[in-house]
This record gives structure tokens, sequence and C-alpha cells, in this order.
């Protein structure tokens, strides 16, 4: 697929996710609702997920997009400890305590 902006020809494959999840923090971990490219899901903690890449990124410095779904003003999704087959994200609310919040997660980077 190609597409022009600009009259100038753009390489689609370069500006789409790599990976994407939707997750509900349930009891005892959290749970895939809906995603591409996510093999698996690890709890770390309170409010802190493991995300690990089906097919890994070629490079480890990958740009992360990330939400909670709790409706809380403040809510905070932080992503962190990327690798090229990972990457951590955490939720805190607007304290900064970590709290296990749902969430979504876009990860746009070095093709897969």
């Amino acid at each position: 697929v190609t597409i022009y902006e600009g009259g100038v020809a753009v390489n689609v494959q370069s500006a789409v996710a790599k990976a994407w999840l939707s997750y509900d923090y349930g009891t005892p971990a959290p749970n895939i609702m809906g995603s591409y490219n996510i093999a698996s899901l690890g709890d770390e903690g309170i409010g802190h997920v493991l995300v690990n890449y089906t097919n890994a990124l070629s490079a480890a410095h990958a740009a992360t997009v990330g939400m909670t779904q709790s409706g809380t003003l403040g809510a905070n999704l932080t992503g962190s400890g990327q690798s090229t087959t990972k990457v951590e994200v955490k939720g805190s609310n607007a304290s900064d305590v970590a709290v296990d919040y749902d969430g979504s997660v876009v990860i746009f980077g070095v093709n897969a």
C-alpha cells in the first residue's frame, strides 16, 4: 500500500503500530481483551504489567503510548523496561500510587 502526502510517497509500513493491547486487570492477573503481536502478559506486582511481543521488534527503542481505562482523573499509565521482546507498563493514580488499572497500549517502532 502506498499513500501520498503532499505529492510524496510515504512508507506506510513504518507508520503503523507494531503491537497493541487492551487488557483487563482481573484477579489474580491481567487478561488480554484484544491485541495484535502480543504473546502474553505478566503480573509484576501492583499496577505493573509485563507485555511480551509475539514477534520481536528489530530495535528496542519503540514509542509506547498507553492509557488507563479507569475513568479516574489523574490516572497514569507509563511505559518502561523496553527491549525488542517486551515493554513494561505501570498504572498509578493521581497521587502516584501504584494501582491495578485496566489499560490500553500501542507500540510504534521499527518493523516487527
